[in-house]
């Protein structure tokens, strides 16, 4: 039974995750029973709960409050916007009404200017959210919120109406954002530095996983009776293996950087994050490099007994790199795992794990342990092995003749290739090995520094506002660099080149990708919510609620075409799954208030579950969870308000086995909608993302290997200097060769996933060469 809870990711900390996931929608649609609470938000108050849902409370600490932040702050510019749209309504409604005529009635110019101001939100926050992807969102809760607020800006008459109505829009989000907040903190916590230091212990299983692949691939490929659908079997394995190791520090490096945001007292420092983080990526260079084994085709081509002893060290190396790496993997586990029994241990750790893990322990102490004086024993038989056999090798003269060459022999039993590839596997594994034993030397130390440290306090208002800089805009170093490079123009030395180039960048910004996206979302939206601004569907427009359907327009757009039509199928069901659960939700109890909000929290829960188990999909749950929402919300605030008082601002009432199929039909058009206009006129496609993404990966690649001839430059000509020294030249350039290597090894995940979605492209004409970008992917990775 336990087992099949674990295959279906029902463990203790999911089933956790999910009751607090569905905790503050389920508080939000409670307390709205109440008509104190009715009273003051109004026909708004199921925005509470979609508020609650798109804050994603469960993000970790430092993640979860820049959420907020973010979110509070876009949500107050929107309500700003949305004033100022009603004020210039409102106006141009008094300057062209005739004299002594009402103000209320249909106003074209008033429809048009409220048009003008949605047109600009739409595009501003869509070229924003393409242009900082991290920030999707926020970017879509300033959307929903704007179009809400601008779809009646037609139909106020007054400055009062205008402000009555923000004020129940604003009240709405930052009560859900209180509630999220509330429960996001509260209930289980959950910080960056705690989701990284888990992450470290799955990647290091990653990596044992990965080592074991390599060392079966390696088994395979020293048999010479091997089939060879088993090596190409051990060969896929390995691939796969190595993508998750690269995808994983991918995401690790990015978790780094908000759990060193975090503020937190007695807890490992931003020095000790650091150290870790570089001492598991110094573990994954050796083990991409090993990767390369199944390119060998000489590893025992020759049966003379040096060859063979020299096959039978490479295979101890390999079961040394396991048991080294297997040793790190386990202590790290034990070091950061804090339980609240034993002191913090998860269990009452044996006597020679305390030994092993004492901070204060001394240099000559782990010289002379047990572990060490193995590792001493097979290093020195390691080298007295390879002297003596790379002596005899050396002197001998390959075996490669003219009748080989023209038997297309060449090299088949050439004693320097086989003994080159021992000796490249030979480096990689001590180099694993030495990985390992500074990665169990620093976390059995502590990295050298108190776990109580300077860096876990508040820095100061300086350094906050540049790293608050940093984090927002993560690209603006870059650019400025750049603009400096500019071929065409020189840097601006006068106050009017400063201007010009100001208006340059202005304008490059307005063509830019993302501003061509922005204007996209902006025709799509518009192609339904012009009928809110004609006068022939005005009433239509609101009274059957197509503002929903419209709001599901720029949340589903995607920047490319190959992920809108992936996701459309998905978002369909999603939504059609949403009304299904809602039939259930609400007719399992008949309608009772009580019941069905106890099973809108077991719905909840359905929903966080999935989204726990496929976060990719974070947008169908998006859509299905507040689409749920808009149908068993709007029923429960019916019945606390009465039916008059939900159709005062022109809505018509349905009943929920109406209202369900109807919410179904808005949200489905928006999506057709949506993917109309990501295809049409041009789609962009995946094929131009993924080709500039490998020419970029190319280009780095050039740059790894320039990189990496200058480190080998500075060793034969002993010009590395102290490596402890950050101001030594082996230092330097040992920096900047990591630098360029993890940017590579994350445009590597991003070109995977691309590469995926062109298979569900349209294709006019030929068809896409996927295998030939595949082969250049997996060339780059190798």
């Amino acid at each position: 039974m336990k087992g099949a809870l674990q295959r279906w990711g029902l463990t203790p900390r999911n089933l956790k995750m999910m009751f607090k996931g569905a905790l503050p929608s389920t508080i939000a649609t409670a307390m709205y029973q109440s008509p104190a609470v009715a009273s003051v938000y109004g026909n708004f108050g199921f925005l509470i709960t979609v508020a609650s849902i798109l804050s994603l409370h469960l993000l970790p600490r430092a993640r979860f409050i820049q959420n907020v932040a973010l979110a509070t702050f876009l949500t107050g510019c929107s309500a700003a916007v949305i004033l100022l749209a009603h004020f210039v309504g409102l106006k141009a409604r008094e300057h062209t009404t005739p004299s002594g005529d009402s103000l209320h009635g249909y106003n074209a110019s008033a429809s048009v200017f409220v048009a003008i101001f949605l047109c600009f939100v739409v595009w501003l926050v869509s070229s924003l959210r393409a242009a900082y992807p991290q920030y999707t969102i926020p970017f879509l809760i300033c959307t929903i919120l704007s179009m809400v607020g601008l779809s009646f800006g037609p139909e106020v008459y007054s400055q009062s109406n205008s402000l009555a109505l923000v004020k129940q829009l604003l009240l709405s989000y930052l009560t859900g954002f209180g509630l999220s907040a509330a429960v996001g903190l509260l209930v289980f916590p959950r910080t960056c530095r705690s989701v990284f230091l888990e992450g470290s212990q799955n990647y290091l299983s990653l990596c044992q996983n990965l080592l074991r692949a390599q060392s079966e691939l390696f088994e395979s490929s020293m048999s010479p009776t091997e089939s060879p659908e088993r090596k190409e079997r051990n060969l896929k394995t390995v691939q796969i293996s190595s993508s998750l190791a690269i995808s994983t520090v991918s995401q690790l490096t990015e978790e780094l950087t908000f759990a060193k945001m975090e503020l937190a007292f007695g807890n490992n420092s931003k020095l000790y994050l650091d150290g870790l983080m570089l001492s598991l990526q110094a573990l994954l260079i050796p083990l991409l490099g090993l990767s390369k084994i199944g390119a060998f085709d000489h590893l025992n081509s020759d049966p003379r007994p040096e060859m063979t002893k020299l096959s039978k060290l490479s295979s101890c190396s390999f079961g040394r790199a396991k048991s080294d790496l297997r040793q790190a993997s386990e202590q790290l586990e034990v070091l950061l795992t804090p339980k609240k029994s034993f002191g913090g241990w998860s269990n009452p750790p044996s006597r020679t794990t305390q030994n092993t893990l004492k901070p204060d322990t001394t240099t000559e102490d782990r010289k002379s342990s047990p572990d060490r004086q193995s590792k001493n024993t097979f290093e020195g038989y390691r080298s007295i092995t390879l002297q003596g056999l790379i002596l005899p090798i050396k002197d001998e003269k390959a075996v490669t003749t003219q009748d080989d060459e023209n038997d297309g022999h060449v090299g088949a039993q050439n004693p320097m290739r086989m003994l080159h590839q021992h000796l490249y596997l030979q480096n990689l594994l001590n180099a694993i090995s030495r990985a390992t034993e500074d990665l169990e030397r620093f976390t059995s130390t502590g990295g050298g520094t108190s776990s109580i440290s300077q860096d876990t306090t508040p820095v100061s208002s300086h350094r906050f506002w540049k790293l608050l800089h940093q984090r927002v805009f993560p690209n603006t170093g870059r650019d400025e660099n750049k603009a400096h490079s500019d071929p065409e123009h020189l840097p601006p030395a006068t106050a009017f080149e400063k201007i010009g180039d100001f208006l340059r960048s202005m304008f490059r910004s307005i063509t830019s990708d993302s501003s061509s996206f922005g204007f996209r979302v902006v025709f799509a939206t518009m192609s339904i919510g012009i009928l809110g601004f004609l006068k022939q569907t005005q009433q239509f427009f609101i009274t059957y609620r197509l503002v929903w359907a419209m709001v599901m327009i720029p949340i589903s757009m995607s920047p490319t075409s190959g992920n809108a039509i992936y996701g459309f199928v998905g978002r369909a069901f999603g939504v059609a799954l949403a009304m299904v659960l809602a039939y259930i939700n609400w007719y399992i109890v008949d309608g009772h208030a009580t019941g069905v909000i106890v099973f809108f929290f077991l719905c909840m829960m359905l929903y966080y579950y999935f989204l726990l188990r496929f976060p990719r999909y974070i947008v169908i749950f998006i859509l299905a969870a507040v689409n749920h929402v808009l149908i068993i919300g709007y029923e429960l605030q019916v019945g606390v308000n009465g039916v008059k008082k939900a159709t005062v601002s022109g809505q018509r009432y349905f009943a929920l086995h109406t209202l369900a199929p109807y919410r179904l039909f808005c949200v489905l058009a928006g999506l057709f909608v949506a993917l109309f206009w990501t295809i049409f006129p041009v789609q962009i496609s995946e094929h131009g993302i993924l080709r500039n993404k490998v020419s970029r990966s190319l280009s780095l690649l050039s740059e790894y290997c320039g990189s990496v001839s200058v480190t080998l430059e500075q060793r034969m000509n002993r010009t590395e200097g102290d490596l402890q020294l950050p101001t030594s030249a082996g230092r330097k350039s040992k920096a900047a060769r990591y630098a360029i290597l993890f940017e590579e090894l994350s445009l590597l995940a991003e070109m995977r996933v691309h590469s995926e979605m062109t298979r569900y492209e349209f294709s006019v004409g030929g068809k896409f060469p996927k295998y030939e970008y595949d082969r250049i992917i997996n060339g780059v990775q190798e």
